[in-house]
């Protein structure tokens, strides 16, 4: 159990604006509320891991220390409706119409 205290403790030293101290159960932010660190089932398949995790089995992937590496070729997202709402209005062109009172106004 002390590599789970040891994850904890660089947590809570990670965010200390947030979080006030934790124990072998929970952790505490700063408001008073607590989180379980544990869901008590530690031995859980990867699949169910990474989309219902605890606390603690987001330590249980390792993360490679240093900047990540550069992506092989030039990626893009398919998905148009994530685009707006990931990188906000800054990154697309506006349109070059908008309606007012029905009627389109070209610029």
């Amino acid at each position: 159990m002390r590599a789970n205290e040891a994850a904890l403790d660089a947590l809570v030293a990670a965010y200390p604006d947030q979080l006030s101290r934790h124990d072998a159960e929970r952790v505490y932010f700063k408001d008073g509320t607590s989180l379980p660190a544990s869901d008590g089932r530690p031995d859980k398949p990867f699949e169910e891991m990474t989309r219902h995790g605890s606390i603690l089995d987001q330590f249980k992937i390792a993360y490679p220390k240093g900047a990540p590496a550069a992506p092989q070729g030039w990626c893009a997202r398919f998905n148009r409706s994530f685009r707006p709402s990931s990188h906000g209005e800054e990154a697309w062109p506006r349109p070059d119409f908008t309606l007012r009172r029905g009627r389109d106004w070209r610029r």
